[in-house]
């Protein structure tokens, strides 16, 4: 090939290009819209990544990894409309006869003019490139708000690996399939869908699956400032198979050409050789990819196999050097203090260390051992060298930490995750561990230093117990470097690198050690000193905060005053927040994948997030403007600066929430359940702590934060976001997150799998995920109903107990009820049944009524109602009431706190008489089950009287429980009724014309690939929402307290449809005749009561009712009512007497209705006999 030839075929290409108008068209169509998502970008990050750090990564700085794959994918489009018809161009301007005659060949032909169609696209994705990160370094050095520098070496890989190879790929595979085909549109929609299908797939695949098949580096490399990567081998060997599969098409296209020629049997073969090389070059890296996936399995399968908690050692100190020689190797000269139950029958003691290593030296207490065995990341030393006293294991090793041998428990699930939520996964970092030349992070789910027993099952608290240790390691790494870890480090004398100890008195469970060239930044508060370590490339960020220090420690101050009265001091001399890169990856292994950005001492801060993230403040404006429009001292303007760093780091679901890290540190980190029972009562703990602090809340949850209708960052909504950024949606975006988090928490789903599950249920077998949140939901219950019983002021010295009794050590369930029964609650007496069994309590309440006593000083009020207990299993409860006079409204419809009374227990099959005395004349009853078949609040509503409402609220009012007496069964409904409710088994729903849906394994894959939303189902209906009216088709089913049930009080409900829809009760009555039938209506104002799910607040809703239509079927008798539903009051509704000849009779609610925006409503009906006079 002469390469003059195609450079002068690619500038007649580009000459002829400019004169073509679509050429014009496309090129400013796509700057306009490459512009367009940039700027949604930057408002997101600058709006919503500014209050919300999990939605920081939607960043300029990252849109080469956020956009890469959908700039490269619009501008191919370009390449493809202008090389698709390139021979019928030559036809249409009558040279083809002169191009066909000039001496040379038609591969340099095509070569030279595929060329000049991918310079004229690459010039203007450059031009825009440039313009962009201009822009960016811009914003920088003069501070505008609106943007941020982009992530150069990403952008430098971009230009250099992924735009000339996707043009050049497609752009001849255009080329190739118009002359195969002879149809230019047929080859133009196949090329099309070759590339949409290419670069969709590889968002949706699994990363185990795609990472060979991704054109454009930013799939691969999530650009970082603090270890710039230009490329991987992964990389460059797709783009060599890209341009290999380039020519074999190019190779193929030229002897398809109409001229011919002696080569074009030999380009035949050469395109196939190309081609076949290509792909070789692709089924390579599979190949390659398999191995690993392979390996990382063989390493899940043996230490499965090794799982035996008999064998596992208790560590109680580590001591020794660690050499980091970063990119090369790791050294470790370790002595770890152990003891083994030597009267177990084991042959070895087990030890897990990283496979990376080499093992040149071991010791058990002085004398040296050569018959250990290490493979696959498991060190077995045979029992005999261990005694029944504490032994000293020396270790010595040296090799480069393998970062795949780390949290194996979740390599199965990663797996499965496919479609949008594989973006999702990205976005939460992929790599398990740092190991550069510029930059260590070594966690401790990598097994950089030997841990005791297994790298499975390290949750399984149930057979195996944590380790809690000492620690006193020197760290040396090279020069003006500096370390965190977990303790606070002392500065060692060396000559030729800089050395550090770590010395930790307090128990550790686990450490981590991050090192780098930082910049360093410490205040002392108390005698602990916090320090933060960041990179020099973000010096100017964290400048910024430089005149914060005064109000920084009085806020830390705050913090450990609200713990220190109560007892509990931080048990660390130092805390620590570094910056780490945000291809860490932030979640750990086990059932509940949890964060690992808060070990002992230390929170890593990805540099997505505060480190290059501009926060939002309440005042817009410089510091002068601010101080002196609002009159603010300094101090009050550093204060409000203070406030909003402070409600960044501590958002409920951040990975590296500082108030977690804290909490954590006073009981998780010092000692942790283990025996039956011990997944919830490590919940039980953390969530005691948490009552000890209002700082303390919420912590990361891998299925929240992986779900992109919780925390969407592996896409852009642009509507949302104008909205969000021009004011109609301020404020938006946190109450969307905690709203999905509580329906998410609270799914019907999972309460169907609470009923299913003990506290001592093990976690495992199938729909782990969903077993988890159950247990965690009854967990929260039961937490609930204890903090209430024990009482707020017994809760600190209840906990600080707990501490100091078993700290250093692991506590069983039953320990921790003895301790719970010196602080005066019996817990076996309280709620054994909610502990033990599966089963639940369910509750009936009614016959409220009230009474106003006689008083000479104010009137007082006797409200009286009935609660029975339906079911087999006693159940605690906790009343409250609202009041219907003064200004209660929000008392009694939204988030205003309901007077409590004391919490009551009721039997299995009890019914109990119940009186409260009050000042106020009480409006509603709250009946709030901790546990049962019920799932929410029941209410009962007194009726309302003006004379009431009119009087003045007394506000020091203290109901209370003035008697309590037991009675007989409640009076059912009338034996000759028959009632079908919803959740009856007479209830379905029929869907004429419309074809279920497959529920197989194949059919669930291709809905994640497709991204298909999985609609939270109840019971066999999806769950209503009353935020999403628009996007719900179909019968829904929603809870509220106004709708007829026996325990569940839920209904059906439809929105405006096609009438081809019904719900059905179907009744078997127990003979023919004259029956009534009767329909029941719930309020049209629908209620949602969350104060019991743990929101502290409830809601009410206007929901429109329209006609609803019946069609009774008895036999072949057919009949047709209606209901004018919008007019009416909620209750029973008459809808007709029928004399109906068979005793199998359907009522048939259709979802048609009158007007727009109407709704139909199938909540229960009832059929009663009529005896009619002979």
């Amino acid at each position: 090939m002469n390469i003059e030839t195609i450079w002068y075929a690619s500038q007649h290409e580009m000459r002829t290009l400019r004169r073509l108008m679509r050429t014009h068209i496309f090129v400013w169509v796509a700057i306009v819209v490459s512009t367009g998502y940039f700027l949604v970008v930057t408002l997101s990050h600058m709006h919503d990544g500014s209050r919300i750090p999990m939605l920081s990564v939607i960043s300029p700085r990252y849109i080469m990894s956020f956009l890469g794959s959908s700039f490269i994918a619009l501008f191919c489009v370009g390449v493809l409309l202008l090389t698709f018809d390139q021979i019928k161009r030559d036809e249409v301007t009558r040279i083809q006869e002169v191009m066909s005659s000039k001496p040379f060949s038609d591969l340099e032909l095509l070569t030279g003019r595929l060329l000049g169609v991918a310079v004229t696209i690459t010039i203007p994705m450059l031009f825009f490139l440039v313009l962009i990160v201009i822009y960016g370094i811009l914003a920088d050095v003069f501070s505008i708000k609106f943007g941020e520098p982009i992530e150069l070496w990403s952008v430098v890989s971009f230009m250099l690996l992924d735009i000339v190879p996707n043009f050049v790929f497609f752009g001849s595979m255009v080329i190739f399939l118009s002359l195969l085909l002879k149809s230019r549109l047929l080859a133009l929609l196949l090329t099309l869908g070759c590339l949409f299908s290419l670069f969709w797939l590889n968002s949706r695949l699994s990363l185990d699956v795609s990472r060979p098949l991704q054109t454009v580096s930013g799939d691969v490399i999530f650009p970082s400032e603090l270890i710039p990567t230009l490329l991987t081998p992964i990389v460059v060997f797709n783009r060599i198979a890209l341009l290999l599969m380039s020519a074999g098409f190019l190779f193929w296209s030229s002897s398809l050409l109409a001229r011919v020629t002696p080569t074009r049997s030999r380009n035949s073969v050469m395109g196939g050789v190309c081609f076949g090389l290509g792909l070789f070059v692709i089924g390579t890296m599979f190949g390659v990819q398999a191995l690993n996936n392979n390996r990382v399995h063989q390493w899940l399968a043996v230490h499965d196999a090794h799982f035996n908690p008999s064998a596992f050692p208790d560590v109680h100190e580590i001591r020794g050097s660690v050499a980091i020689k970063p990119g090369r190797t790791l050294v470790l000269d370790l002595k770890l203090d152990v003891t083994v139950d030597v009267d177990q029958d084991v042959d070895f003691i087990l030890f897990s260390l990283n496979p990376g290593y080499d093992i040149s030296e071991l010791a058990v207490a002085g004398e040296e051992v050569f018959d250990h065995k290490f493979n696959h990341g498991l060190l077995k030393i045979p029992k005999q060298y261990f005694n029944s006293d504490l032994n000293e294991l020396e270790i010595t090793a040296k090799g480069r930490p393998d970062s795949r041998f780390a949290y194996l428990d979740s390599v199965d699930t990663l797996s499965k995750i496919v479609g949008p939520d594989v973006r999702q996964l990205r976005q939460l970092g992929t790599e398990n561990a740092i190991f550069r030349s510029n930059f260590v992070v070594l966690p401790p789910g990598i097994k950089w230093y030997p841990t005791s027993g297994t790298a499975t099952n390290e949750d399984a608290w149930e057979l195996r117990k944590r380790d809690f240790f000492t620690l006193k390691i020197d760290v040396s790494v090279p020069r003006r470097w500096l370390v965190a870890g977990p303790a606070k480090r002392e500065t060692l004398d060396d000559d030729k690198r800089a050395k550090y100890r770590f010395q930790q008195a307090s128990p550790l469970p686990e450490f981590a050690l991050v090192g780098s060239k930082f910049k360093s930044a410490s205040i002392e508060v108390e005698g602990i000193s916090f320090e933060l370590l960041y990179a020099q490339v973000h010096q100017k960020q964290f400048d910024r905060f430089a005149q914060l220090g005064d109000s920084i420690r009085q806020v830390i101050k705050w913090r450990l005053d609200t713990i220190s009265p109560q007892g509990f001091d931080y048990p660390y001399e130092s805390f620590t927040l570094v910056e780490v890169p945000s291809t860490l990856r932030v979640f750990g292994g086990g059932s509940e994948m949890d964060t690992i950005m808060c070990p002992p001492g230390l929170v890593m801060l990805r540099e997505s997030t505060m480190p290059t993230t501009t926060l939002k403040t309440r005042f817009e404006g410089s510091r002068q403007e601010v101080m002196e429009e609002y009159g603010m001292t300094e101090e009050q303007y550093n204060g409000t600066i203070v406030s909003s760093i402070g409600a960044y780091l501590t958002h409920p679901l951040f990975e590296s929430n500082v108030h977690l890290s804290l909490s954590r540190s006073l009981l998780r980190q010092q000692t942790g359940a283990t025996g039956d029972g011990a997944f919830p009562l490590n919940t039980l703990l953390d969530l005691m702590v948490s009552s000890l602090s209002n700082y303390f809340g919420d912590s990361f949850d891998f299925q929240l934060a992986s779900n992109p209708t919780i925390f969407n960052f592996g896409s852009i909504e642009p509507i949302k976001i104008f909205q969000s950024f021009r004011g109609e949606d301020e404020g938006r975006v946190p109450s969307d997150v905690a709203r999905k988090v509580h329906r998410m928490r609270n799914a019907p789903d999972v309460w169907d799998t609470v009923a299913t599950l003990s506290l001592f249920t093990p976690v495992d077998g199938k729909n782990r995920d969903l077993k988890v949140r159950a247990l965690k939901l009854r967990t929260q219950r039961f937490e609930k109903l204890l903090r209430d019983s024990l009482g707020s002021s017994n809760i600190p010295p209840f906990v600080l107990d707990l501490k100091n009794r078993f700290r250093g050590e692991a506590i069983t369930f039953e320990e921790f009820n003895a301790v719970v029964a010196e602080h005066g609650v019996d817990l076996t007496e309280l709620a054994n049944d909610l502990m033990r069994t599966a089963d639940l309590p369910g509750f009936l309440a009614s016959n409220p009524s009230m009474l106003q006593l006689e008083s000479v000083e104010q009137p007082k009020y006797e409200t009286s109602f009935a609660i029975q207990n339906n079911e087999e299993v006693p159940g605690p409860v906790k009343l409250s009431v609202t009041y219907q006079n003064g200004d209660d409204y929000l008392g009694r419809y939204g988030s205003q706190a309901h007077p409590s009374l004391l919490t009551i227990s009721v039997g299995a099959k009890q019914s109990l008489q119940v009186v409260v005395e009050s000042l106020n004349p009480v409006q509603h009853i709250l009946v709030e089950p901790y546990l049962s078949l019920n799932r929410m609040n029941l209410r009962l509503a007194l009726p309302e009287s003006d004379h009431f409402r009119e009087q003045e609220l007394v506000g020091n009012d203290k109901p209370f429980l003035k008697s309590i007496t037991e009675i007989d069964q409640l009076p059912g409904a009338s034996n000759t009724s028959i009632t079908i409710d919803d959740l009856d088994p007479g209830f379905s729903i029929v869907e004429l014309g419309r074809p279920s849906s497959s529920t197989n394994v194949f059919s669930r894959f291709f809905r994640r690939l497709f991204g298909t939303k999985d609609v939270p189902m109840d019971q066999g209906l999806p769950k209503y929402s009353l935020f999403d009216y628009f996007e719900q088709i179909g019968w829904h089913r929603w809870t509220d307290p106004s709708a007829f049930g026996r325990y569940r009080h839920t209904l059906a409900i439809a929105r405006r449809g096609d009438g081809l829809a019904f719900a059905k009760f179907h009744t078997a009555l127990p003979s023919a005749g004259t029956w009534e039938l009767e329909y029941h209506l719930p309020e049209s104002m629908f209620f949602e009561e969350v104060r019991a799910l743990g929101s502290g607040r409830s809601q009410t809703v206007g929901v429109y009712f329209g006609t609803v239509y019946l069609e009774i079927l008895n036999g072949a008798n057919s009949k047709s009512k209606s209901l004018d539903a919008s007019n009416l009051t909620s209750g029973w509704h008459s809808i007709g007497t029928f004399d109906l000849p068979a005793e199998a009779v359907d009522v048939l609610v259709s979802n048609k209705s009158d007007e727009l925006y109407m709704n139909v409503i199938a909540d229960a009906i009832r059929w009663t006999p009529i005896e009619v006079e002979e």
